[in-house]
């Protein structure tokens, strides 16, 4: 559901500026007996996308897009995107667009890009993260200018327009190892390309095969589920809890058996039901973002859209820090974004628990098959409502969405009101 997964998603972009990961624990760099700046965190690691997106938004300007001149003004600026360790001549690398600016998907994929070689080069026991003796050899290196070396664990995003589809065949993958052992995986008929059943059989792969690596990761006594105490373990981890909690609504809808496992007919099951997400996504997106009313969202339509998103996000910051800023200081502390955070995903598992009681005819807590149908048409409604009162002729201007926005953030928590 792209176009409303993005208006929902866009309160708590602005009042969390863009992410719940502040949630996570972060190091704590302002302890007396730290001697050595923490360069890396919140850019490197832990990468927060959320707080990196509102710093490019402000240094970036009214156009969203940052330039060299923007780049230059913002190298001094206190807590700002650009960092000491930054090179303009290494990030316009990724302006994929070649119109010598970044938009924030660009300079995303620059600030992934650099995590990745820094954790090539420092993370020596390969966990992922930069800890101890690991994070102070990274630090010391950006401090003293040494950058990472240029090969990355993954390759650099390329041009588009250098790694082209082959005409013939718009479905083949246009690059990279994994996509073409995917294609060369779930090809069964040999064509080259992949058809609607054999996605849906890599989509169904992909599910088991990721649920089960990270059952093996938490499964201590390895009888191939989580019990409760394993389960307590992940609930602590700051990287794998959320997995846990869209596992929980997973298993508790499409675990037919309670095993607490998913058999292959379970996990076709998942993607039948996010096939019908997607499809009613594709309509309202359409609806939302076709603005030549051609019937298809072209992607300049949709990079309009999301540059739009990004002015508004601009405009409603400062009063989406206000609804974090508890204690009325000026500045949103990082106990503060977490508190927001934990009520937000609270208040986010209520509303979906009263969706299940509403739609869940037989009262046994879970919807099955028919009951799911009845739940995408209740959610289809309940779009249709709020874009009507937020909209003039079924078209969402700029006030409309930030309407939109205040609903979203109110009834999740958000934006404080004297129901929560």
């Amino acid at each position: 559901m792209t176009a409303y997964r993005t208006l929902m998603q866009a309160c708590a972009i602005l009042a969390l500026t863009g992410s719940l990961s502040f949630a996570q624990d972060q190091p704590d760099t302002k302890s007396a007996d730290k001697v050595i700046a923490d360069l890396v965190n919140e850019a490197v690691d832990p990468y927060v996308p959320g707080g990196e997106r509102s710093r490019f938004l402000k240094v970036a300007g009214v156009d969203t897009e940052l330039d060299a001149d923007e780049f230059k003004a913002g190298e001094n600026a206190e807590d700002g995107f650009i960092r000491s360790y930054d090179r303009w001549a290494a990030m316009i690398t990724f302006d994929r667009s070649k119109n010598g600016k970044l938009d924030w998907f660009e300079a995303d994929a620059y600030r992934r890009d650099f995590r990745a070689r820094m954790l090539a080069e420092y993370d020596k026991d390969k966990n992922g993260k930069l800890e101890g003796a690991e994070r102070d050899d990274a630090n010391k290196a950006l401090a003293a200018g040494k950058l990472p070396k240029a090969t990355a664990v993954t390759p650099r995003p390329g041009n588009r327009e250098d790694n082209p589809r082959d005409p013939n065949n718009p479905d083949r993958p246009r690059g990279g190892r994994g996509n073409e052992e995917m294609l060369k995986r779930f090809d069964k008929d040999g064509d080259g390309k992949l058809s609607d059943d054999e996605r849906r059989e890599m989509a169904s792969a992909l599910i088991l095969e990721g649920r089960d690596s990270q059952i093996k990761k938490w499964d201590e006594n390895g009888d191939g589920i989580l019990d409760d105490q394993e389960r307590s373990a992940v609930k602590l981890d700051p990287r794998d809890r959320f997995w846990l909690m869209l596992d929980d609504i997973g298993m508790k809808h499409f675990d037919e058996n309670g095993d607490g496992k998913l058999s292959d007919g379970e996990s076709r099951d998942i993607v039948a039901f996010g096939a019908k997400i997607q499809d009613m996504g594709k309509v309202w997106e359409a609806k939302l973002l076709d603005t030549d009313g051609d019937g298809e969202v072209s992607r300049d339509e949709r990079r309009d859209f999301q540059q739009r998103m990004q002015i508004i996000g601009i405009t409603m910051l400062p009063e989406a820090m206000k609804w974090v800023d508890t204690d009325g200081d000026g500045r949103p502390s990082r106990e503060e974004l977490a508190a927001v955070a934990e009520r937000a995903a609270k208040r986010g598992q209520e509303i979906l628990g009263d969706w299940v009681k509403k739609f869940d005819g037989n009262g046994d807590g879970r919807l099955d098959a028919n009951e799911r149908g009845n739940f995408l048409d209740g959610v289809n409604d309940d779009i249709a409502a709020r874009i009507k009162r937020h909209s003039t002729d079924g078209k969402l201007d700029d006030e409309g969405i930030k309407g939109l926005v205040r609903e979203l953030a109110e009834e999740f928590g958000i934006k404080p009101n004297e129901t929560f």
